[in-house]
């Protein structure tokens, strides 16, 4: 099973919105976490995996052979885990030995500085789509942006 511990931020500048989704990966943030112990149930995914490595939240939904889950950023501390962003900053390559927190972002524009009809996830004119398409960050997108509907 895949797991995917995300947390999202969102913000408005001039007539974009830009939601980034902050996303739990193995190797150098090129492969998602996953387990081959496909009989665990959500709780014990939750308990072996997850809070023996500090990340605390909730269980967004599964779908797919994919568990979802929504980090708490208060009780889970970002600050102890390594970012993509800090080894990119300093131009250096990020060690594949290493899980990293890493940065998605989808930018959608808005009309007049106001926000649009169009959600993360959806077909945009800036080529996210066409990036990301039979990934499993776009199921990602669909998954979690799907009007943030439970699956």
């Amino acid at each position: 099973m895949f797991i995917i511990p995300y947390y999202i931020e969102t913000k408005s500048v001039e007539n974009f919105k830009i939601t980034k989704a902050w996303i739990f990966m193995a190797k150098g943030g090129t492969k998602v976490w996953e387990t081959d112990e496909a009989k665990l149930s959500q709780t014990q995914i939750v308990d072996s995996y997850l809070k023996p490595n500090g990340i605390h939240g909730k269980v967004f939904c599964v779908k797919d052979n994919t568990l979802y889950f929504e980090v708490d950023t208060v009780a889970t501390h970002l600050q102890d885990f390594y970012t993509w962003t800090e080894f990119l900053d300093k131009g250096e390559g990020i060690p594949d030995t290493y899980d990293v927190w890493r940065p998605y972002i989808w930018v959608s524009s808005a009309a007049n500085g106001s926000d649009t009809n169009i959600d993360a996830g959806q077909k945009d004119e800036w080529g996210w789509d066409g990036e990301v398409k039979q990934t499993i960050i776009q199921k990602f997108w669909s998954t979690v942006f799907t009007g943030l509907k439970r699956c």
